[in-house]
């Protein structure tokens, strides 16, 4: 996730956006996209959270009890 959110601070949205690849599809649903994006734009206690700073570990959490699904390594969002 650490790349991902790289790319985020340095191009915005468009950072986010992978090449098509081969193999498996990415899990990651537009629902998900959204919380992330929704997520990693405000302080975790404004979500009600009780932890002031994301973290690799925090995010991935927080998507996974949004979302249902748990993103892992690479395999974050495929456009």
């Amino acid at each position: 996730m650490q790349q991902w959110l790289k790319r985020y601070q340095v191009e915005g949205i468009k950072g986010l956006w992978d090449a098509p690849k081969s193999g498996n599809p990415g899990k990651a649903t537009e629902v998900c996209k959204q919380q992330l994006l929704s997520g990693v734009r405000q302080r975790p206690r404004a979500l009600g959270l009780e932890f002031s700073l994301w973290t690799l570990e925090r995010l991935p959490d927080y998507l996974a009890e949004q979302t249902g699904i748990r993103l892992r390594g690479k395999a974050y969002v495929s456009s």
